[in-house]
């Protein structure tokens, strides 16, 4: 096994100068024994370690050069036949056993192949499904917690006033909501996973979305006196898209900005129809921004904004669940509606993320 590690690590090139020597080794070997011992077999050493860490090309050119060497050996040790054809039959018969036992090699080689990174995919899938638990527990315990030590107050205390009640009534719906939240992007996430997304186009007008997700997300902007506002060109904007999917996009991306957002600060979502002199890439004319005064990102965390389970730099101000997926549910979902979206943002200035769609027909 060391060995094979050891080999498994060297250059090709490094292989193919051993495997020449390894070969000189056998000829001289094969010559001095004499024609009363035949030692073929020894030319299965370097036609396996050729075969199975080069490739299947290179061996079987060494095995036409053992078949060669094994001729030339024969005439030079005088083996007598009884017609010169002989030697090149005994070459042909020796190129084919060696060849059929190359092939052979090859084929275990791919199958063994397979298994290791059939073995690594289930490692790799393993690991995230770990995350993906531990990420669960983690994000719906700090919620679940508040809701049972909220419930716990109004339930022991009688004396309680009516704002007071509505106030912990609020907070606990809000815990809810973030609950939720966390649930559906990991049931999500598990679809995205398995290949299971279902994508259902249609046109619609996408301000009343951007309304209600708005609405859903107005509890959670309010506990950090966080404004939203909504900027549309037009009263209607009509895309081709998911309804679903693209609700559950600005919402993640709504979320997103007021839990990165520091206390008393604004949010803004605009939409508009692009001109076809703004238009970046044919047929995505409808733009959606998201806009924060968070703290901007690095250079590094915009390289894998979009990646699952990413942790960046920045956290939530208000302690908010955070499973590392939303933006990349956010990804999936747009380029499965045939959407792109990407990110602007620099350090202590905020971030915007800008979805494009197809127009769809009113």
């Amino acid at each position: 096994m060391e060995i094979s590690n050891l080999l498994a690590n060297r250059s090709k090139s490094f292989i193919i100068v051993l495997g020449v020597l390894q070969l000189a080794v056998v000829a001289t070997i094969d010559y001095f024994a004499g024609k009363e011992a035949s030692l073929k077999i020894l030319y299965l050493i370097p036609l396996s370690m050729i075969t199975w860490f080069v490739d299947l090309r290179w061996g079987l050119l060494f095995t036409f050069v053992c078949s060669v060497l094994e001729v030339l050996l024969e005439i030079k040790l005088g083996v007598e036949h009884s017609h010169p054809l002989f030697f090149l039959s005994d070459g042909i018969i020796i190129f084919g056993i060696f060849a059929s036992y190359v092939f052979i090699l090859w084929k275990l080689h791919l199958a063994m192949e397979e298994i290791r990174i059939s073995n690594e995919a289930l490692k790799k899938s393993n690991a995230i499904k770990n995350e993906f638990i531990e990420l669960a527990v983690h994000d719906l315990k700090n919620p679940l917690s508040n809701i049972i030590g909220l419930s716990g107050i109004i339930n022991e205390e009688d004396n309680l006033e009516k704002d007071e009640i509505k106030e912990l009534s609020r907070r606990i719906y809000s815990s809810s909501e973030r609950m939720i939240k966390v649930v559906n992007n990991l049931l999500m996430n598990r679809e995205v996973e398995l290949d299971k997304l279902r994508v259902d186009m249609e046109p619609f007008d996408i301000i009343p979305v951007i309304e209600d997700i708005i609405d859903q997300n107005k509890s959670a902007a309010a506990a950090k006196n966080i404004s939203i506002g909504f900027d549309a060109a037009d009263k209607t904007v009509f895309v081709y898209a998911d309804i679903n999917l693209t609700a559950q996009v600005i919402d993640n991306l709504l979320s997103n900005a007021i839990k990165f957002s520091p206390n008393r600060k604004n949010v803004w979502i605009k939409v508009k129809k692009l001109s076809p002199e703004e238009t970046i890439e044919s047929g995505l004319n409808i733009k959606i921004e998201v806009r924060d005064e968070g703290p901007g990102m690095t250079d590094e965390d915009k390289k894998k904004l979009f990646g699952r389970f990413v942790k960046l730099s920045a956290k939530p101000t208000g302690n908010e669940p955070s499973t590392g997926i939303g933006l990349f549910l956010v990804k999936k979902f747009v380029e499965a509606m045939n959407g792109k979206v990407w990110c602007e943002s620099e350090i202590n200035r905020g971030a915007k993320f800008i979805v494009t769609l197809t127009e769809g027909k009113s």
